[in-house]
């Protein structure tokens, strides 16, 4: 059992979605490990969120707000740059976490000092909260950063991170070339300063809505090609593994924009 005694700074960037991020902070509230901030902070000022954090009358969640840009990456970092914690975690506001979520990975993260990262599995959940898939993701081979480049297999909802390691990687990139890609940005940059462990076990319950897939899964793989040639010109990475990120990038752009024709 871990011990309590870390204070967990819970981020979460929200654009009008009330509703959803009730339920959100209703399964952040409910964790067994207690000691965690919420810090919310909206893409441009919502009154409803504000008045919903006022009216819980609960003292580990912040409001904030940031100016409306349509990304969350400034929202998180601003987030970042409230939170008080040891510990940074992040959570989508359309995601769930289980009970146990925190507890489980702040255990990990005490007994194994080297680890920069903990993520998790997850189970997929439809707009209206029903369950799809219960074990969304393949475990990864390995922690290296070369098997990160091949396959993002860390949701940002199930992140935990070690505050000092963000001081040393900087925070997301604020800039909308990288929207929905700044978090994979980020995560290069975290494991290139130490290890990620992933916890096999579907602890977040991600929030698939409705929408065109082979636009999503193409337009995903090109952005990652442009997000690599950013993220090449901050750390060193070997020129083979360079190569071989923007290889697997290229095929899976490829593979489908045919597999959906």
């Amino acid at each position: 059992m871990a011990e309590q005694k870390y204070l967990v700074s819970v981020v979460i960037a929200t654009y009008h979605r009330l509703d959803y991020l009730k339920i959100t902070i209703d399964s952040i509230l409910n964790q067994s490990y207690k000691n965690f901030e919420i810090v919310i902070v909206g893409d441009g000022h919502q009154q409803d969120v504000e008045d919903y954090v006022s009216a819980i009358h609960n003292d580990k969640v912040f409001y904030h707000y940031v100016e409306h840009c349509g990304y969350p990456a400034k929202a998180r970092n601003f987030g970042i740059e409230k939170a008080k914690g040891e510990y940074i975690a992040f959570c989508d506001d359309d995601d769930l976490w289980k009970k146990e979520k925190l507890e489980v990975q702040i255990t990990v993260m005490q007994s194994h000092l080297q680890i920069a990262l903990s993520c998790t599995n997850r189970y997929t959940i439809d707009e209206n909260g029903k369950k799809i898939k219960e074990q969304a993701l393949r475990k990864p081979i390995n922690r290296s950063l070369s098997s990160l480049l091949i396959s993002n297999y860390i949701t940002c909802s199930s992140v935990v991170v070690r505050r000092d390691i963000l001081e040393k990687t900087g925070l997301f990139p604020d800039t909308p070339i990288f929207k929905a890609g700044e978090d994979y940005h980020l995560w290069i940059r975290v494991v290139y300063y130490g290890n990620a462990y992933f916890i096999d076990e579907p602890l977040v319950g991600y929030r698939v809505h409705t929408g065109n897939i082979t636009t999503q899964l193409s337009q995903g793989a090109r952005r990652n090609i442009v997000m690599f040639k950013d993220v090449f010109s901050h750390i060193r990475v070997p020129i083979v593994l360079r190569c071989l990120a923007n290889i697997v990038a290229l095929i899976k752009f490829f593979y489908y924009k045919l597999k959906y024709i």
